[in-house]
């Protein structure tokens, strides 16, 4: 068969927002259609976070872990470690990945001259909103951490 290729097309849509906190855009691209995936991006004010890495525990690591946290943080800096932990508690998306098939992968990276503080998460669960609010309150108490490492540092 020669010419374009036959079949159906893909309707996608992409939705956008971007919240103003304390001088940082937290950006949000939720993508419906081919992949249904959520995407959080933040570029931090600071470089000086240390790099860190959160996912969810599969249901089979925990069943035989001793470690039952839903979440798993790594991370060289043990006083960052605790303060997501607290963060996740706060902004409840433990609670929100325990009732939910809610598996967030967040990371920070540098880019450059730039610490980028990044969330994926797929969209088939059910409870969206209280995802999304859950994602932009972690993303800005990890904003705020930053800005008390830059006064910590004047």
């Amino acid at each position: 068969v020669t010419g374009p290729q036959l079949g159906s097309r893909l309707l996608v849509s992409r939705y956008y927002l971007t919240i103003n906190y304390k001088n940082h855009r937290i950006f949000v691209l939720y993508e419906l259609g081919a992949s249904n995936m959520g995407y959080i991006t933040t570029t931090l004010s600071t470089t000086e976070i240390p790099l860190f890495e959160i996912k969810v525990r599969s249901h089979f690591s925990k069943l035989f872990s001793k470690d039952k946290t839903t979440f798993q943080v790594k991370c060289s800096s043990d006083s960052l470690i605790h303060f997501i932990y607290r963060s996740i508690q706060s902004c409840q998306l433990d609670t929100i990945a325990e009732t939910n098939q809610f598996e967030p992968e967040i990371r920070n990276y540098l880019e450059g001259n730039q610490m980028i503080l990044e969330t994926r998460h797929h969209l088939e669960f059910y409870d969206k909103e209280s995802a999304l609010v859950a994602l932009i309150n972690f993303h800005q108490s990890i904003i705020d951490y930053s800005e008390r490492i830059i006064s910590y540092r004047r």
